[in-house]
């Protein structure tokens, strides 16, 4: 069975060829024949284009029927067919020859088609199935010229026939064949549609509506036929739609100058479908995705996008003719979009791009509506709001992932420091800016302490990971902190100028302001994870500018330097570090001249009996007190570096007398160390040298004289003898050292001998 199966199969594979080539001679010629005749009647001509192929359906009727012949018979049916469909394209030319012949003409194309249509369902040839799509397709653009139908809707109706071919057909017919082939003429006819509504648009025949309509419905099947399998055929058909929706505005609405809000609204439409679709199938996107793989990934994605584009070009192009206020409204949508398809699609880049053009539209926007608020100061204000808004959106998107939010904390840090640079030139306006920066920076600061901002601290584990720096990962986690406290210092300085005191009571306040600081500072210090430096860092600048402010006020600098002496006096007592001690020791030489000078005493033998009485009080805790004893060196040392420098520059009696003075009070201090030090390195290399330089001299001298000795007694050459002493002191020194290798061999030849005994036993 199956050997003759085979043999049937290549039997029918051979004979397809002369076949097909049969039918297309049988046909042609028939055509021609037709095409000879010239009679004057109608019916001739009809009677002609019916008798042949009646003829072969009679015949190819009969042979399938009686004899067991598979492809030849249905091969002779489909002949007829084609020759009917010949004798059709006859009769066109005909229907001038009687009245209503363009009637009858078109009834008669619906009658082939019917017949056509079932002749190929029942024999199944494959030369049928092109020619019952396109008489179906004829029969339908026959009726559409029956019922005197405008040209402008023949592409938008035809599009109908499409859709019985790819849903209606494989609800009523289970052959496979025609069903893949009614698809495939499906396609066909949408793309012929769409081609032929642009050639009819072109030559002026169609109105707009129809190509508008016919590229929109167009591309509905598309995405309806093949838009779930074939992603082609998805961008296709939503570009399509775009593509429709285009025409459109340029058939009618052209003159308005809102092109690129039209195509805003239509980009907004895909991603709302997308929002939509996604939801409904609850397939929600996870993972951080590119700009190339949303675009060639998802079909909406590339029609939002492309659509964006295409608004900047057209923006870019007519931002001359069109309207600033057009213009401006099309930006603003533009960053909305991509904001939009940013959060829809995934893409922290298009979020980024989208953000960071977004304060250019809204400053110009502010500006449209009110022209008084143009000026750069304003602008920076203006852009500092926007920051704190996308700042606060960033917080409200808890469930989004970091890398997604952070686009909006990124670019509203980055502007809240643009508008303030923006308004440092502006006496009105950088206070307001500067207490935005301060706010915003003390808010995320305590956000971040809370632990309610994950993405800050995400972004600085990943940068600097805990396990590998715990002091840097921690610093930097506040790193908002340090900019609140030192930018809210500066803020306190802005603000004291408006206020119209004295200088004096503004160091004053400074000065006061900046215990407080330190205050809040050491409190901090108490919380985990936390660094008090970053807050009473701004107080000691706070208070250097206040002591700088009343330096020339004796009371109020005296006052300033007793408050810093009192932070200095906390921080040395609460973490006993010596690096305080200097600070200390210059504000307590301060307070003394500003004393001296207030009571009219000399203030450089006041500043030098202060440096004195501190060094030396500074080696008595030493010598005391081990819990104390770096700071009291810390506080010697300064001191008499203090009393140094003034000697040497300024050549003060009183310096060189207290320098004297903490010098004696060193040696005295250390006088075992100094003895024990000169004993060691001056006393005993000395002793050694001078004992080295008598050794060698009294040889030589010994050496000369045996030299003398030895040329009196046997009248030889005085070189001789040092010669030969030296190659006597080398073969001695020779000897030595092999005598000490065999002594140090020996003990190791010993425990290897005792090791090995050991093994043995």
């Amino acid at each position: 069975m199956q050997t003759q199966s085979f043999l049937r199969t290549t039997e029918t594979d051979q004979l397809q060829v002369p076949l097909y080539g049969g039918i297309a001679l049988i046909v042609g010629s028939t055509a021609f024949l037709m095409r000879d005749l010239t009679s004057p009647f109608f019916f001739a001509h009809v009677l002609m284009s019916l008798t042949a192929p009646a003829l072969f359906y009679l015949i190819g009727g009969l042979a399938m029927r009686y004899l067991r012949a598979m492809l030849v018979p249905r091969g002779i049916v489909a002949a007829g067919a084609w020759m009917l469909s010949a004798g059709l394209l006859h009769l066109s030319t005909k229907t001038h020859l009687i009245e209503g012949g363009e009637v009858l003409w078109r009834l008669g194309i619906v009658v082939v088609a019917v017949l056509v249509t079932i002749t190929g369902h029942r024999v199944r040839f494959a030369a049928l199935y092109p020619l019952v799509l396109i008489l179906q397709v004829s029969a339908a653009w026959s009726l559409m010229g029956y019922f005197l139908l405008p040209p402008h809707w023949v592409a938008p109706l035809l599009l109908s026939v499409a859709a019985i071919w790819w849903f209606g057909v494989p609800r009523i017919c289970q052959d496979t064949r025609w069903v893949n082939s009614y698809r495939i003429g499906a396609l066909m006819v949408v793309i012929g549609s769409i081609g032929l509504s642009l050639f009819l648009r072109a030559n002026a025949v169609v109105s707009p509506f129809s190509t508008s309509l016919t590229l929109i419905l167009g591309g509905v099947f598309l995405l309806v036929m093949m838009g779930r399998d074939q992603l082609l055929a998805a961008h296709g058909g939503v570009w399509l739609i775009g593509g429709g929706w285009i025409v459109f505005y340029f058939d009618w609405l052209n003159a308005t100058g809102a092109f690129g809000l039209w195509l805003a609204l239509m980009a907004t439409a895909a991603l709302l479908t997308e929002r939509i679709w996604t939801t409904l199938h609850k397939n929600k996107r996870k993972g951080e995705t590119t700009l190339v793989e949303a675009v060639t990934g998802w079909a909406l994605a590339d029609l939002a996008l492309g659509l964006t584009v295409l608004i900047l070009l057209w923006t870019a192009r007519n931002i001359d003719a069109a309207s600033p206020l057009i213009v401006t409204i099309t930006l603003l949508v533009t960053c909305g979009l991509w904001i939009a398809a940013g959060l829809l699609y995934r893409l922290p880049a298009l979020l980024y791009a989208a953000l960071i053009v977004l304060p250019l539209p809204y400053a110009l926007l502010l500006t449209y509506w009110m022209p008084s608020l143009w000026s750069l100061p304003l602008m920076g204000v203006e852009w500092q709001v926007l920051a704190l808004g996308l700042i606060a959106l960033g917080h409200s998107l808890t469930h989004r992932r970091p890398a997604m939010r952070l686009p909006f904390f990124a670019v509203g840090y980055l502007y809240l420091l643009l508008g303030l640079t923006l308004t440092l030139q502006s006496a009105l306006w950088l206070p307001l800016s500067l207490g935005i920066v301060v706010i915003a920076a003390l808010v995320t600061s305590s956000l971040v302490i809370a632990g309610r901002h994950p993405v800050w601290v995400g972004l600085i584990d990943r940068l600097i990971p805990p396990e590998l720096s715990p002091f840097l990962n921690g610093n930097f986690r506040n790193l908002f902190l340090l900019i609140g406290g030192w930018m809210g210092a500066v803020w306190v300085l802005v603000l004291l100028n408006y206020t119209g005191m004295p200088t004096a009571q503004q160091g004053m306040t400074l000065v006061a302001l900046s215990a407080g600081w330190f205050v809040l500072g050491r409190m901090l210090m108490t919380m985990p994870r936390l660094s008090g430096w970053m807050i009473y860092s701004a107080s000691w600048m706070l208070w250097l500018i206040g002591l700088l402010m009343v330096f020339y006020t004796v009371p109020e600098a005296i006052m300033a330097s007793v408050i810093g002496l009192i932070l200095c006096g906390e921080a040395i007592a609460r973490t006993r570090a010596a690096y305080w001690m200097p600070i200390a020791i210059l504000q307590i030489g301060f307070i003394g001249l500003k004393l001296a000078w207030l009571i009219a005493l000399d203030p450089q033998t006041l500043f030098m009996l202060l440096m004195v009485v501190i060094g030396v009080g500074g080696w008595v805790v030493e010598a005391r007190s081990k819990r104390w004893s770096q700071a009291g060196v810390m506080a010697a040392y300064t001191t008499l570096v203090i009393s140094g420098w003034l000697m040497l520059v300024w050549r003060l009696d009183a310096a060189r007398i207290a320098f004297a003075v903490l010098a004696a009070a060193l040696v005295i201090r250390y006088w075992r160390e100094i003895l024990r030090f000169l004993y060691r390195h001056v006393f005993i290399p000395l002793l050694k040298m001078a004992i080295a330089v008598v050794g060698f001299t009294v040889l030589v001298w010994i050496g000369a004289g045996i030299a003398q000795l030895a040329v009196w007694i046997i009248q030889i050459s005085p070189w001789l003898l040092p010669l030969g002493l030296g190659i006597g002191l080398i073969g001695y020194a020779f000897a030595r050292e092999a005598m000490n290798a065999d002594s140090a061999k020996q003990p190791v030849e010993m425990v290897d001998h005792q090791e090995d005994t050991g093994g043995s036993a």
